[in-house]
């Protein structure tokens, strides 16, 4: 009787954990413009491979931050967007398309377009763009939650 008791209060507590544990609102590039249209706010664009050290461990640092989920979900859209993702992706009023570059891999012509700097592709990327898809910050490599809090907080006052 009192294991059943103690199982069910450990489960209750469990299910509590999970279901109040905050999540980051993401949205895909082609919800983009009816977003946009409905709410103006800029927009982040993360852009990360499956492959890379410091975008997996963004995502489970600086991204599962409470803070930081909290200021993008009220003030910011976002869009996880992998480098290497095989789907056709309007951005812009422009079509772009995986490009392969070997047999298994290759790049997403999109990927280029935003994250390229001085030719050179950096992962991760951040790019934060404005309610008309205009890039106003852009920085490469591992961001921390602190960081990421600052940067949020300097383009809300722009």
């Amino acid at each position: 009787m009192k294991l059943n008791r103690l199982f069910i209060i450990s489960l209750s507590l469990i299910c509590f954990c999970i279901k109040s544990k905050a999540q980051l609102k993401k949205i895909e590039f082609y919800q983009l413009d009816s977003a946009i249209n409905l709410q103006l706010r800029p927009t982040i664009i993360f852009i990360h491979t499956d492959w890379c050290k410091y975008c997996l461990a963004m995502k489970q640092s600086t991204f599962n931050n409470k803070t930081v989920q909290e200021s993008i979900n009220r003030n910011y859209f976002f869009v996880d967007f992998n480098a290497e993702s095989r789907d056709s992706i309007v951005f812009n009023k422009k079509i772009y398309y995986y490009q392969p570059t070997g047999i298994n891999t290759g790049l997403h012509e999109l990927a280029k377009v935003l994250a390229e700097q001085n030719g050179e592709l950096v992962y991760p990327t951040l790019i934060i763009v404005n309610s008309s898809k205009n890039i106003v910050y852009k920085t490469s490599g591992f961001i921390s939650a602190k960081q990421m809090n600052f940067i949020l907080e300097q383009h809300l006052q722009q």
